[in-house]
């Protein structure tokens, strides 16, 4: 999958509401409204999207669906950026409402999107003869804030995105992420953020990806 479009992100999670407000209104800039996102995800009854580390995903927000499939991740070094491989595309919403409804197969989702990515290739294989399920779902509200925060080498423009995740149950996660524009070293971002952490005297909890989270949480009922 190495020639896959490549992800590159940091991802810091909050500990409470608290944190997440300070950190919020510090980074200044632009504030979004916060909108919410279900994001719906899909596995074969014998959990191989899991086993090859592949997230299947179709997105709801608003009247816009997205659906997206993941590689594995790649930590990175100590604070560094997590990396993985992606593609993602629109799906027109009747189809999407059909296969929330179960009316149509998971696999129909595919027909949009580019038949020789490596990423799909390797979500074919992980399938196998296996039909796609409903696996799980989260709930996401999104916070987009557009801004600039001080860098090595003057200001960086960045879309910080916070997010207050309630998943299955009680537990809601709160987040913020920064997703590097592609072709930039990532270094100067990462700085910047954890910058803007530190002003805010944030301690950060564990992160990992929400998926990750989301597994952990079904595997436990």
């Amino acid at each position: 999958m190495s020639d896959a479009p490549q992800e590159v992100e940091f991802k810091r999670r909050l500990p409470d509401a608290d944190a997440f407000e300070r950190v919020c209104a510090a980074a200044g800039g632009r504030r979004h409204a916060p909108v919410e996102q279900a994001n719906h995800f899909f596995d074969t009854p014998s959990r191989a999207l899991a086993a090859a580390e592949i997230g299947c995903r179709l997105r709801a927000e608003g009247d816009v669906f997205t659906f997206t499939l993941k590689g594995p991740t790649q930590p990175g070094a100590g604070d560094g950026p997590a990396t993985r491989a992606e593609v993602e595309w629109r799906v027109e919403p009747t189809l999407a409402r059909a296969v929330l409804a179960g009316a149509e197969p998971v696999s129909r989702l595919v027909d949009g999107g580019p038949a020789s990515d490596p990423l799909i290739a390797a979500w074919r294989d992980a399938c196998g003869d296996e039909a796609l399920e409903a696996h799980g779902t989260f709930h996401n509200w999104r916070t987009r804030v557009e801004t600039a925060l001080p860098g090595d080498a003057g200001e960086l423009a960045v879309v910080l995105e916070f997010d207050e995740t309630h998943f299955p149950g009680p537990r809601v996660d709160r987040e913020v992420e920064l997703e590097v524009p592609p072709g930039r070293n990532p270094a100067p971002y990462g700085r910047a953020l954890d910058a803007l952490l530190a002003q805010c005297r944030v301690e950060l909890e564990p992160s990992g990806g929400k998926l990750s989270r989301l597994r952990a949480i079904l595997a436990q009922r």
